[in-house]
């Protein structure tokens, strides 16, 4: 029998744990629902705008969903806060990936 048991809800997100008793394993998991971001990039991919303000002084490029930053800093090392990141062309590579298209605003 497995049983679940809610550990946290932060910023969107819900952490569960679950115990397998058959094999008495531990796993934890993180969960969010991500489709009101992924609506609104896809909006923004398709409004003309490129990602720009009004002004144009300024261009937003992605809206990373939070369990999205988590998954990437625990598969592939890579923290989306870190601006490093952003500045040596990580997030541009991870970004132009077919797998986090969707992760663009433009």
């Amino acid at each position: 029998m497995a049983v679940t048991i809610e550990l946290d809800r932060y910023g969107g997100m819900v952490e569960l744990l679950h115990h397998d008793e058959s094999e008495d394993r531990f796993h934890i998991e993180t969960v969010s629902d991500v489709e009101p971001i992924l609506d609104l990039n896809k909006a923004s991919q398709n409004d003309g705008t490129r990602g720009y303000g009004a002004t144009r002084e300024w261009r937003l490029k992605a809206r990373i969903p939070n369990v999205i930053a988590l998954k990437l800093l625990t598969e592939k090392g890579i923290d989306v806060m870190d601006k490093a990141v952003w500045d040596d062309g990580t997030m541009d590579r991870v970004l132009n990936d077919p797998d986090y298209r969707y992760l663009r605003t433009y």
